[in-house]
């Protein structure tokens, strides 16, 4: 079953996407809605005035309060303003599969935006609403479009022949992309064509290669004097947090570990009270090799752990702890939905840490 959320504001390394605002009509006019190349291979005319944006925007608006409404603006973080839109188009209920659609002003093409903001919108919609397949469409024409499909993540399923009739009274075909839930569990493409394959880690895996990955990972906060035991963990200690798991995940680049998580129940903690409770479930041993972050990895394991959480009986949060001046992963957190919990001291660091925890969405309980 789906739980629609509505448009909720959403974050990459990027890009904010957030609900239009009335503030935001003359960039949606000047960036692209004016522009007949952009409109060239979508289903609405460029706009021939503001009056015109207006009253889309308005329409938009109106439908905000609806939980199965959504549409996003678009906006570059350093720019503070929307370059264009992504949407759901089309959503079966009882099929549990929806149809996203996009467009981004010329000026912004070739820089990744789209893409980024389609994973975002994926991640979304396959994790906190629960959509079993997410696909896409485009005229046959529109290569850059294929392109931005492809990138994401999704796989080529065939040409619709003569599907859309344009405004031109012309019959195009419609080349289809589409991806399942299981795709988006198992596995995530960067950088073009890169693929990161996400699997459980298990006895045949090197866990000097699992020790090397955390203490890379962790070493700048090492350098910046916290004594996380990650950054400085042997084997054994290592072996121990994985055996102590639920459930421990890498992310393997060419059969090399380039990322990982692991998911703790609920256990007796005499020093954080928040990890004792029996709904609240722990991640830990995250970690992505430095030159592959700020690529969406991360948040693609998160999204990942927090639908493995989500699916244990009568768990309905997911907790961690970082340093407390570790302001950066604080923020980070923050803006993927944790909330601060208490302050705790572990006996062996040599600083105080933030416990932080996220109320999940629901799956199917095991």
């Amino acid at each position: 079953m789906l739980m629609h959320k509505g448009t909720e504001r959403l974050l990459t390394e990027r890009l904010e996407l957030r609900r239009f605002t009335m503030e935001d009509l003359e960039y949606m006019f000047i960036n692209w809605a004016s522009d007949p190349e952009v409109a060239r291979y979508i289903t609405w005319p460029a706009h021939k005035d503001r009056d015109v944006t207006s009253d889309v925007m308005k329409r938009w608006m109106e439908h905000y309060p609806n939980p199965n409404f959504y549409q996003w603006a678009i906006v570059v973080k350093e720019l503070n303003q929307p370059i264009g839109s992504i949407s759901v188009v089309n959503s079966s209920e009882g099929n549990e599969h929806c149809e996203i659609g996009y467009c981004i002003g010329r000026a912004f093409w070739n820089k990744g935006y789209t893409t980024e903001a389609l994973k975002c919108v994926m991640n979304f919609l396959f994790h906190e609403v629960g959509y079993e397949r997410i696909e896409a469409q485009y005229q046959k024409d529109n290569l850059g479009s294929g392109m931005v499909m492809k990138k994401a993540g999704m796989s080529y399923e065939g040409i619709k022949r003569h599907a859309y009739k344009n405004r031109d009274d012309r019959f195009v075909d419609l080349v289809l992309y589409g991806m399942i839930k299981d795709d988006w569990l198992t596995s995530f493409t960067f950088d073009k064509d890169k693929k990161v394959l996400f699997r459980l880690f298990n006895d045949e895996d090197s866990i000097d290669a699992l020790t090397l990955l955390l203490n890379q990972s962790y070493k700048f906060l090492l350098d910046m004097g916290l004594n996380y035991v990650v950054a400085t963990q042997d084997n054994e200690v290592t072996r121990s947090r994985v055996s102590k798991a639920y459930k421990c995940f890498i992310g393997e680049l060419n059969k090399e570990i380039i990322s990982t998580i692991a998911l703790y129940k609920s256990a007796p903690s005499k020093i954080c009270k928040w990890y004792s409770e029996k709904h609240v479930a722990k991640m830990g041993q995250f970690a992505v090799l430095p030159k592959y972050q700020k690529k969406g990895i991360g948040d693609h394991m998160l999204a990942l752990i927090e639908f493995e959480a989500s699916k244990i009986q009568g768990v309905t949060e997911l907790a961690l702890d970082t340093a407390e001046t570790a302001h950066h992963l604080i923020q980070y957190y923050q803006d993927r939905g944790f909330r601060y919990i208490e302050t705790i001291q572990w006996d062996e660091t040599n600083y105080k840490s933030v416990v932080m925890s996220k109320t999940l969405a629901r799956q199917g309980a095991l």
